[in-house]
């Protein structure tokens, strides 16, 4: 039986209503995103950390290359994400790495790889991703504004003082970067493991968003 030509025409409209534009499409492309990965990258290469230089811009590359898809393809699961015995295995191994791995000193090789394992491990994971989780409600440009004024403004903090430095691998209490600035706290076994451990969890926190 053939459908009417009303109905037939409505849902051809719909169609291309729920199939995003090409202009739309790269609208939603991390541009922004790419491009602060690439200017933090090359500030970190000329300020002594080829590391960090090297994940930021590799994450970056990643991003322009295989960009978010978009829209989970299966429905969300319901129910609580984390149980009992996932948050006491969570906080037990956090807490051993960071009393293990604050041992070492800063910038030195091993604190440098034990940083690099959970962190690269988190990205895997991260850029698998899953497809049942409900990606939440769109956010709207008035809620995006006020942190991107927070990160703005910080980034640019960051910038002046480095720029202000003796010289860019040369430390400076009297224009101090953010790391000078937690020097006093990371310098220190507890501080460090204390740093370690937050970090840890911030990381499991953002994982299950």
């Amino acid at each position: 039986m053939a459908e009417p030509p009303g109905l037939q025409s409505d849902r051809l409209a719909a169609g291309a209503r729920a199939e995003p534009s090409q202009t739309r499409r790269w609208a939603r492309q991390p541009v922004l995103v790419v491009a602060i990965l690439a200017v933090a990258g090359v500030f970190d290469a000329i300020s002594g950390n080829p590391v960090d230089a090297v994940l930021l811009m590799a994450v970056g590359v990643l991003l322009a290359v295989f960009p978010d898809a978009g829209a989970a393809t299966e429905a969300a699961v319901p129910g609580p994400r984390w149980r009992t015995g996932s948050i006491v295995a969570v906080l037990a191994l956090a807490t051993a790495f960071a009393l293990v791995v604050g041992v070492f000193e800063r910038y030195t090789w091993p604190v440098t790889i034990g940083v690099l394992v959970p962190g690269v491990t988190g990205l895997v994971f991260a850029w698998r991703g899953t497809r049942r989780r409900d990606p939440g409600p769109t956010l709207r440009l008035h809620q995006v504004l006020p942190w991107m004024a927070v990160f703005v403004t910080i980034g640019l903090f960051e910038l002046a003082n480095l720029l202000l430095q003796p010289g860019l691998t040369i430390d400076s209490y009297d224009h101090p970067t953010l790391s000078v600035l937690s020097d006093t706290v990371l310098n220190g076994h507890f501080g460090r493991s204390l740093g370690l451990f937050l970090w840890l969890l911030l990381g499991a926190y953002l994982l299950d968003r």
